[in-house]
């Protein structure tokens, strides 16, 4: 985030860590674990020296399978309220809301309401001058897929989802889309979810060498198409 007081990685890393581990095991003394996974992403991960903020991705929901299509999903914006259909979905959902507001009543962290968006929590942490913290919200089926994404740089996770015929990584019968993976039909007309519940298991599914978070840049990213196009080619 822009305009963010940066602070140390040796400061902000274990706290990030904290956040992370303190939203997963949900609120202290009820034994029910908020979620199925959870990954710091972004700068941090990537190593930066310093950063402005905690980006974190957490696999807070049951589902989808391969199943079940994804847009038989409720929406995102229903997530977290009263009308929601297939409740065993959402259950792990209710008890993320119960943890962070048991965090925000004993005033480590507090939310912007104002700065929701679809499948996004944005909090901040009194321990830290209040860094932002960007909170991801996956299925465990699309675990793999948003961790990747989101540890970017932004060059590299732009890459990872443009279509190969126009110089990126993606396969062109294959897409991304609301944060699914998805394999389309022959004549594009349908298309089948792609489970990625790892990130290895998405860069296995979009046919890519897995890249070490710390060589996430654009210009790995344009030799690895370079690549791509090279077998295309020969192919």
């Amino acid at each position: 985030m822009s305009g963010n007081v940066r602070m140390g990685r040796s400061f902000v890393y274990p706290l990030a860590q904290l956040v992370l581990e303190r939203l997963t095991e949900g609120v202290p003394g009820d034994n029910e674990p908020t979620c199925s996974d959870g990954l710091v992403v972004g700068s941090l991960r990537r190593g930066a020296a310093s950063v402005g903020d905690i980006e974190l991705v957490i696999a807070a929901i049951d589902g989808p399978s391969a199943a079940v299509d994804a847009s038989l999903l409720p929406p995102a914006r229903d997530l977290f309220g009263e009308n929601v259909r297939l409740e065993g979905r959402v259950r792990n959902l209710a008890r993320l809301e119960r943890t962070i507001e048991y965090w925000v009543r004993e005033r480590w962290l507090w939310r912007d309401p104002a700065a929701q968006g679809e499948r996004l929590i944005r909090l901040r942490c009194q321990d830290a001058r209040a860094i932002p913290i960007e909170l991801h919200i996956a299925f465990p089926s699309n675990f793999g897929n948003l961790c990747a994404i989101f540890t970017g740089d932004r060059d590299f996770s732009t890459m990872l989802v443009k279509k190969r015929q126009w110089g990126g990584l993606m396969p062109d019968d294959m897409e991304q889309d609301g944060g699914f993976l998805y394999k389309l039909a022959l004549d594009f007309r349908d298309r089948n979810l792609v489970e990625c519940p790892t990130e290895v298991q998405f860069f296995e599914a979009i046919g890519v060498p897995f890249v070490d978070p710390h060589s996430r840049y654009k210009a790995n990213a344009l030799g690895l198409a370079r690549d791509l196009g090279r077998h295309r080619v020969a192919a």
